[in-house]
C-alpha cells in the first residue's frame, strides 16, 4: 500500500493512461499509479494518446489522466474524441494551475475530475476511486 493512502482508495489493477508533456509528471505519475496497485501506461504526446485510445486491439483502459494543457490536442479534446470509441473509460484532467473548469462544466463534459500537479497521493487516489466507481466529486 502506498503510504499515507486508505486501503480502499487503492486500485485492483485497473489500466490507467497518463498523458502529459512533462517527462517528469509522467515518471512521477507512473511510479505513485503502480504503488497504489495501478497499471500505468504513458504517453507524452495527443497523437500518440489518441491513435492508442481509438486502437481496436488494445486493452482495455479504464481511466486517462490528461493534462488539459497538452500541445496541439488538449485533454478536454482527447477526452470527447474518445468518448466515441471508448464510452466506458472515465477521464481524469491534471493541472499545474487551480483555473481549470468549474464542477458544471466537467459533468457537461463527461469528465469525473481535475488532479492537480504535482500529483500527491491522497488526492490521485481519492480521484481515481471516485472516477472508476462513479461516485461524485
Amino acid at each position: 500500500m502506498c503510504d499515507g493512502v486508505k486501503s480502499d482508495y487503492q486500485g485492483s489493477g485497473e489500466r490507467v493512461l497518463l498523458v502529459d508533456y512533462d517527462v517528469s509528471i509522467i515518471e512521477a505519475g507512473k511510479r505513485l499509479l503502480e504503488q497504489m496497485g495501478y497499471e500505468a501506461v504513458t504517453c507524452v504526446s495527443s497523437a500518440k494518446a489518441l491513435a492508442l485510445l481509438h486502437s481496436t486491439g488494445e486493452e482495455q483502459i479504464d481511466c486517462v489522466i490528461c493534462e488539459v494543457a497538452m500541445p496541439r490536442i488538449g485533454g478536454v479534446a482527447i477526452a470527447n474524441t474518445s468518448r466515441l470509441c471508448r464510452p466506458r473509460t472515465r477521464f481524469l484532467l491534471s493541472s499545474g494551475t487551480a483555473d481549470v473548469l468549474s464542477p458544471d462544466s466537467l459533468r457537461v463534459l463527461g469528465i469525473a475530475g481535475v488532479v492537480m500537479q504535482p500529483f500527491s497521493a491522497h488526492f490521485l487516489a481519492r480521484a481515481l476511486n471516485r472516477a472508476l466507481t462513479g461516485s461524485k466529486l
